[in-house]
């Protein structure tokens, strides 16, 4: 058995991915808890929302519980795989929701795995539920219930180092994680293959200077990170840590090497992207017209053209002798000293033509399509966008929440009215009671 997960935020995104079917061959939502809305959507908006007071943007916990094909969970081992995760990670009866994958495997068999999303806000102290050391916590569930249900067992990273036979074992080396693998779902790099072309170039070269030249030779471009001292920006922009794609290197190792680098002449993570987006563009701007292309001996070939027309008159008919406004606007881009009676008409003829141009960019500018927003554009776009949802979920929560509490005031203002007209009929009666005793 193998769990992963960690916190994180994005609601929309989640949910998009949870329910991929492109990806899955089969998707269910198997619950919700916790939550007033019906739908994953919803759900996963709502607990992001409980969190919009928290000082954390990850607001959720999302968790994966895989285990091979032929060992699948019935409903009652996955109820209590997850329970058992749950309190584990100090998540008991925090709102979450269960989806089911079902999909086909390397080896063509069919695989299914199940997500949990919980909710990190611990409504009552208005905190968000600490999640330290969660990769060595899904090891020991995974542990337990490997003993627990017969399951084969893996081999972690984190606890019971030893193997079966008592022996310390090798750490395995380490595998995609799932944003690396959403990642190269998105550009379509294999991380083993990049990391294998990547190792070669480290090996190959023996300075920091050497190894950037051999990164931008094959299609790569060396930048400086902001958390990170140095990033390897894709053809397609995407991020990717440099001592993670470089077998058998440490980040000290990656350090002593750079060192002879300048770091004001690296490029950061927005230069590096847009040399990028310009070396696409004019790669499909050579695919598309392959005679455009400029070659080496094109280029020489068009700068000594073009000092030969220079030099030699060109030949064929006389031009034109000039209008009459040519000579008019001639006369008025003449010396500002001398004044004839041509001038002022000069001057308004060129007025005039200035006008014409600017109206005509004018109504270029406004029947011509608008521009397609810049990867950069689309990336800010999409922010606002998921920022403004999170606010309307926000909103629609404590709407939710408000009228909540105004009913539990309602019916607590109802019962307390109910008590203190029993507590007097009660009085009543016990006075009627003394009275007829009296009387009697």
């Amino acid at each position: 058995m193998v769990i992963k997960g960690n916190a994180r935020g994005g609601p929309v995104e989640l949910a998009k991915h949870l329910k991929r079917a492109d990806t899955n061959e089969r998707v269910e939502i198997l619950g919700l808890r916790g939550v007033a809305a019906t739908d994953l959507d919803g759900a996963l908006r709502e607990m992001d929302a409980m969190g919009a007071a928290l000082r954390t943007t990850r607001t959720l916990y999302h968790a994966s519980i895989n285990v091979p094909a032929h060992e699948r969970l019935t409903p009652a081992q996955r109820e209590q795989a997850i329970d058992r995760l749950e309190s584990a990670l100090g998540l008991t009866g925090q709102p979450r929701a269960i989806v089911e994958h079902e999909k086909r495997g390397r080896g063509g068999d069919m695989r299914v795995h199940c997500h949990v999303v919980w909710s990190r806000t611990d409504m009552e102290h208005m905190r968000a539920i600490r999640c330290d050391h969660n990769f060595r916590t899904h090891e020991l569930v995974a542990r337990e219930l490997e003993r627990e249900l017969g399951h084969a067992r893996v081999q972690g990273v984190h606890v019971e180092r030893n193997g079966p036979n008592g022996e310390r074992v090798m750490r395995p080396a380490r595998t995609p994680s799932h944003a690396e693998l959403q990642q190269a779902a998105r550009t379509g790099i294999d991380p083993h293959q990049m990391k294998s072309e990547i190792t070669a170039l480290w090996r190959s070269t023996d300075s920091g200077k050497a190894f950037a030249t051999a990164l931008e030779q094959h299609g790569y471009v060396l930048a400086k990170g902001d958390r990170r001292d140095f990033v390897i920006v894709d053809r397609h922009g995407e991020l990717h840590s440099l001592a993670r794609r470089i077998e058998g290197a440490t980040a000290k190792d990656v350090r002593a090497r750079m060192g002879d680098l300048d770091r004001s002449q690296v490029p950061d993570v927005a230069q590096a992207r847009a040399m990028q987006q310009a070396r696409q563009r004019a790669q499909t701007e050579r695919q598309a017209d392959p005679a455009r292309a400029p070659t080496p001996a094109r280029e020489q070939g068009r700068r000594e053209e073009t000092r030969g027309a220079e030099k030699v008159p060109q030949s064929g008919p006389t031009p034109a002798a000039p209008s009459m406004l040519g000579k008019l606007l001639g006369r008025a881009r003449g010396k500002r000293d001398v004044r004839s009676p041509a001038d002022p008409a000069a001057a308004v003829a060129g007025g005039v033509l200035r006008a014409a141009g600017g109206l005509a960019s004018f109504a270029e500018g406004l029947f011509s399509p608008p521009k397609p927003p810049t990867p950069e554009q689309a990336k800010q776009n999409a922010l606002a966008a998921a920022e403004q949802d999170r606010q309307a979920a926000f909103r629609a929560h404590m709407a939710e929440i408000a009228q909540r509490q105004s009913t539990i005031v309602d019916q607590s203002r109802a019962q307390q009215r109910e008590r203190e007209q029993d507590a007097k009929d009660q009085a009543a009666r016990e006075r009627r009671q003394r009275d007829d005793g009296r009387t009697r």
